[in-house]
């Protein structure tokens, strides 16, 4: 009976450690958001996906979460014959390292990857969510999609705000001669 004791307390302590983890990926992703919305990502981001004649179809802005990592994005496709094979995500991503918090702006493309697509239902859930159709892991741009990358120091929260709001414009602006990922 002792190993059934012992099996008894693992299972319990691994069940506190997982309580503790989710805990402090919770608190981790609640002090990116506050980031975030000090930086007021969300507003810049809100007038592009308004804005009319552009050569994209647009949508958003969602805010997803992770343990490590909060991103604010607004998804695109091409106009033309068959959009749906590739989205297109732009946003800000905040990613925990270490003491101070990593902000990227940039670009990832996601593949069409449910098993049919049904043109109706498609179009009206793509408005609201590109989860259903697109598997997206969460990760930040790499290399050559990275359109700006900082360190966040709160003394510095107005400097990178307006940082922020100029790439933006400048990706916004790049649209205006046709979309480019």
């Amino acid at each position: 009976m002792p190993d059934d004791a012992d099996q008894r307390y693992e299972e319990i302590m691994r069940r506190i450690a997982q309580q503790q983890a989710k805990r402090r990926g919770e608190q981790v992703a609640s002090s990116l958001a506050e980031i975030l919305n000090a930086l007021n990502v969300v507003e810049p981001l809100e007038q592009f996906a308004r804005r009319r004649h552009l050569p994209i179809l647009c949508y958003g802005p969602t805010t997803k979460k992770t343990t490590h990592s909060v991103r604010v994005v607004v998804w695109w496709m091409h106009k033309g014959i068959m959009p749906y094979k590739e989205l297109h995500l732009f946003g800000i991503w905040a990613l925990e390292q270490g003491t101070s918090p990593e902000l990227i702006i940039g670009m990832r493309d996601l593949v069409y990857t449910a098993p049919v697509y049904t043109a109706e239902a498609f179009w009206k859930l793509i408005k609201r969510d590109y989860n259903t159709y697109y598997q997206d892991d969460g990760q930040p741009p790499q290399g050559n999609q990275i359109l700006y990358q900082v360190t966040y120091e709160p003394v510095n929260r107005l400097t990178i705000r307006q940082q922020i709001q100029e790439v933006i414009a400048r990706w916004q602006d790049g649209l205006q001669d046709g979309p480019s990922t």
